[in-house]
């Protein structure tokens, strides 16, 4: 069993020029918080019921993960990138674009043990290492591209029996992969720990 401070030891293990700000982080517990998040005055804010669930590796690239966006000024970049007036998707476009940054550097850090679920510019397609505004602009316009249907062989408006009963099943069941979090849920407008979605 571990918990916080010992994952958080750990960071040192694999990025040990970025330590001292790991170790600047305020730990405040939040039970049932259900993951990890980070304010802009480097608050890390942590479910303890986490380390009881993923493996010491796992909280230690979260640890990081959230790290890094205080590092990168995401807040303070979505403030001025984004201004005042954003939506709830505005933030959510904005906390995946920091994600894609993020990820693909922990990926990169040698034998650290990064899920394959957390989302990195291959989820997407996207070029490597550009910046959170540049994929923010990317995602924004994925986002404006109206949804495919239908299959090459058959025309939009056409479906075969057999997918229409599937797409009314699918349409009944919840989607697991939804997003529940979105950055204004998160504890002081907290960068939310998405990378695993």
């Amino acid at each position: 069993m571990y918990g916080f401070a010992e994952a958080r030891l750990r960071c040192h293990k694999y990025m040990p020029y970025v330590y001292h700000h790991v170790a600047s982080l305020i730990p405040v517990e939040r039970p049932g918080l259900g993951s990890l998040a980070v304010d802009p005055q480097m608050r890390i804010y942590y479910d303890p019921d986490v380390f009881d669930q993923w493996p010491i590796d796992q909280s230690t690239a979260a640890i990081l993960h959230e790290d890094m966006h205080v590092l990168l000024h995401h807040h303070k970049r979505a403030d001025d990138y984004l201004g005042g007036a954003a939506s709830p998707a505005d933030w959510e476009r904005w906390n995946v674009a920091c994600d894609l940054v993020v990820n693909q550097t922990l990926k990169d850090v040698p034998g650290l043990s990064v899920p394959e679920d957390w989302l990195t510019h291959d989820t997407y397609g996207f070029e490597r290492n550009l910046s959170v505004e540049d994929y923010y602009e990317l995602l924004e316009k994925q986002d404006e591209q109206p949804p495919q249907t239908g299959h090459d062989d058959q025309p939009d408006d056409q479906q075969s029996d057999d997918e229409s009963d599937q797409n009314q099943q699918d349409d009944q069941q919840p989607d697991q992969n939804q997003q529940d979090d979105q950055p204004g849920d998160q504890p002081d407008g907290g960068q939310d720990q998405q990378g695993g979605r």
